[in-house]
């Protein structure tokens, strides 16, 4: 639900990128400082995975369905625990290679983001590799975005591990990195 923003609010966010007519940036949410808004005339509306995992859907029944996939792991290969401009350049670079640029560049970027947010969560095990996990749910197993985006409640981190090794893309020393 969008909410008016005012200078604390600014204050206390980090700018991510510009995207369309806004911006997106990590600020306070309920559990830490690493929620994802996009911020617009003044307007600030908390992004939720469900909400970009629709979005990705709608890619994952299409023919850029491995190339989305593609972009995706190249970003993930290059996530730290820290927004690296030259990442940021190259999700502009990519998104131009679809029919509505801007809307894959804001997936690309909240993705991206949420990749960062989760390598700095103190008591993240599997850190970046959740929204893996989500967006091969999706996008390559065509599960339902609201599944995707509930899937790790209640869950073990080794359990979710495995889930990812099973899909070929998580090992203990990250040498088996594998693609869809």
């Amino acid at each position: 639900m969008p909410f008016r923003i005012n200078d604390s609010f600014i204050e206390q966010s980090t700018l991510i990128s510009p995207v369309g007519a806004g911006y997106l940036v990590f600020s306070k949410g309920r559990f830490d400082c690493w929620c994802i808004y996009f911020v617009q005339d003044k307007t600030a509306h908390a992004i939720k995975d469900v909400d970009v995992f629709q979005k990705i859907s709608f890619i994952g029944k299409t023919k850029l369905k491995y190339l989305f996939y593609k972009h995706f792991c190249r970003i993930f290969e290059l996530t730290n625990n820290v927004v690296d401009k030259n990442v940021v350049q190259l999700i502009d670079d990519i998104s131009i290679e679809y029919p509505d640029a801007i809307e894959a560049k804001y997936i690309f970027l909240f993705l991206y983001a949420g990749m960062v947010a989760e390598e700095n969560k103190r008591n993240a095990i599997i850190k970046k590799y959740m929204k893996r996990l989500g967006v091969h749910q999706v996008v390559i197993e065509n599960m339902r975005p609201e599944v995707a985006a509930n899937y790790s409640k209640g869950k073990k981190w080794r359990e979710l591990k495995q889930e990812c090794e099973a899909r070929g893309f998580y090992s203990s020393n990250n040498s088996t990195q594998l693609s869809a």
